[in-house]
């Protein structure tokens, strides 16, 4: 396990998405996830980096963040996890959701994107 709690092998995902308590259900998320022993990765229903910075601030182990359509969106996901943990960025697990046909045009570049932990095509 890392300082955030990830533990490689298990992981419970919160999907946020339908949800009005996005940040309490992250908070909880990760406390129910901690006391069973695997590591809580958040959901949000897009990117958005003042909701990132306040799922980190839950202390989740990472996020899964979906319509990642090209590089420069990956790259936003990237600059805003460091931005909101400049020092520990490295301990969040960061998975981009690749889930169009442009986001598969994109792949080569989006795969080449330094600070993406997991890629998830759906």
């Amino acid at each position: 396990m890392t300082a955030t709690g990830f533990a490689p092998s298990l992981a419970f995902i919160c999907s946020t998405e339908s949800s009005s308590r996005r940040v309490d259900m992250a908070n909880s998320a990760r406390n129910w996830s901690l006391s069973a022993g695997i590591s809580a990765i958040v959901r949000p229903e897009k990117l958005d980096e003042a909701l990132i910075t306040r799922y980190l601030d839950c202390k989740v182990a990472g996020l899964m963040i979906p319509h990642v359509d090209d590089a420069a969106t990956a790259r936003r996901i990237v600059d805003a996890v460091r931005y909101a943990l400049p020092s520990d960025h490295e301990n969040i697990v960061v998975i981009a959701m690749l889930e169009s046909a442009q986001a598969v045009e994109n792949l080569d570049e989006i795969l080449a994107v330094d600070g993406i932990d997991l890629f998830f095509i759906a």
